[in-house]
């Protein structure tokens, strides 16, 4: 198991894409290490290299080191390309796959924007793991205030889509706004490829057998995680008294002097719908929710 914290490791796992045909404008994104010697970003950011198959100057800029690949698969619907490294990077860990996520689950992703090219952290929640995208193709639809905000999407293509710690798919498109000459996206919502295609355009021996992909509604932590979290994102007892008062004030009516923070959780646990307290710690704390989501488990 790497020493890493999750945020490290996908960091570590993350490259920015320079690429120039030298028939047009130099073209930059995002890819990610899904094998020592495989990575994957989307087809339409490698589109001239793609047809024929053959090896071209894609560089791959990771914190590791450069990597020079080739395109050796595209899935142009899903939007997907996997792209061979001329030389595998063995000492850096892998985001391991996940088969997709339930609603509202917290995401996080890092990626090269044009404007940031030294590499940029965005986060949000699953809207519909089992969405559309606007040309009607499947796609996980994901929401993010950061997104909401911008006013450039450009280099963020294929940038890896991690849900507790494991990659579940790659940014790919987003809603453009048609008053805009810029790649200015609306409503904060961006669309992924499920990791599903990444994996069938890898060869037979390097495919990893998913799982059946959760139900896509949000599915309850269970209470053991949940108190774990709990002690990750409230450090103090006056921070689980605030958080308490703020949004379950008739469960903090109920603590009395001398009571103690086992017992308050408790309390807590037993009186209100796990669902919402999950959402509450979401909206107190986000980013420390992010860094510990990892704890949490789904009955």
């Amino acid at each position: 198991m790497s020493a890493l914290n999750p945020l490290e490791l996908l960091k570590q796992a993350c490259a920015r894409l320079d690429a120039d045909d030298g028939a047009s404008r130099a073209r930059a994104g995002t890819a990610y290490l899904i094998r020592p010697g495989w990575a994957v970003t989307c087809a339409h950011v490698v589109r001239r290299w793609a047809e024929p198959m053959e090896f071209k100057e894609i560089k791959l800029r990771f914190p590791s080191g450069t990597r020079i690949a080739c395109v050796q698969g595209v899935d142009k619907l899903a939007d997907c390309a996997l792209l061979k490294l001329d030389a595998p990077l063995d000492n850096v860990p892998l985001l391991e796959p996940s088969p997709g996520a339930t609603v509202g689950a917290q995401w996080v992703t890092y990626g090269f924007p044009k404007v940031v090219p030294t590499g940029l952290l965005l986060h949000g929640e699953v809207q519909d793991p089992i969405g559309l995208d606007q040309d009607g193709e499947p796609s996980i639809v994901l929401y993010s205030r950061n997104i909401a905000a911008a006013n450039s999407m450009a280099g963020f293509s294929g940038s890896p889509i991690v849900v507790s710690g494991r990659v579940i798919g790659h940014m790919k498109s987003f809603i453009p706004n048609p008053d805009k000459f810029l790649a200015e996206p609306l409503f904060g919502i961006v669309f992924a490829c499920s990791i599903r295609s990444v994996e069938a355009l890898l060869p037979a021996q390097e495919r990893i057998a998913l799982s059946p992909a959760p139900y896509p509604l949000l599915d309850s932590p269970t209470p053991a995680s949940l108190r774990r979290l709990i002690k990750a994102v409230l450090i103090g007892d006056d921070d689980l008294d605030a958080f308490c008062s703020d949004h379950f004030y008739l469960v903090k009516n109920r603590f009395t002097a001398g009571m103690t923070r086992e017992a308050k959780m408790t309390l807590l646990l037993e009186h209100v719908d796990r669902k919402e307290i999950l959402a509450a710690l979401r909206e107190t704390d986000p980013d420390s929710v992010i860094k510990n989501e990892a704890m949490l488990q789904y009955r």
